[in-house]
C-alpha cells in the first residue's frame, strides 16, 4: 500500500458487526478491543490494517460506563485476545527470519573506483 496515494476517501479495509452484539456485552461496550479490517469485496485477501476502538449502544434507563483510559502496557496485550474477526477471516500464521550481519575493520572504499 503506497501511503503517497491514500486519500481522505480511500478504504483501506473495513469491518462490520451487529449493534447487538455490543448491546449484549458487559455494561453495553466493547472497551480497547481490536477490530480487523479486510477488503469487503475479497475477504480472502486476508488483513488489511487493524484499529483499536471503545464502543458503547446506550438505551433508554441505561447508563454509561466511563472506560479507563488506554495506558502503555494495554500496547503489551496480546492483540489476538482481543481482536474481533469478520466471520470466514482466518489468521495466518507466519515465520520470519531475519540475518543480521556485522562488519568490522572494513578498509575505506575508493570512490573513484565507482
Amino acid at each position: 500500500l503506497n501511503s503517497r496515494k491514500i486519500r481522505s476517501d480511500y478504504l483501506i479495509g473495513a469491518f462490520k458487526f451487529d449493534l447487538g452484539l455490543v448491546y449484549e456485552s458487559q455494561d453495553h461496550q466493547f472497551v480497547h478491543k481490536w477490530v480487523l479490517l479486510t477488503d469487503p469485496e475479497d475477504k480472502e485477501s486476508g488483513a488489511k490494517g487493524y484499529v483499536k476502538i471503545s464502543i458503547s449502544i446506550l438505551g433508554p434507563g441505561d447508563k454509561l460506563k466511563i472506560p479507563p483510559k488506554s495506558s502503555s502496557t494495554d500496547d503489551l496485550v496480546d492483540i489476538e485476545s482481543n481482536l474481533l474477526r469478520p466471520a470466514g477471516v482466518q489468521l495466518q500464521p507466519a515465520t520470519y527470519t531475519v540475518k543480521i550481519y556485522k562488519a568490522e575493520d572494513v578498509p575505506k572504499m575508493d570512490t573513484d573506483y565507482f
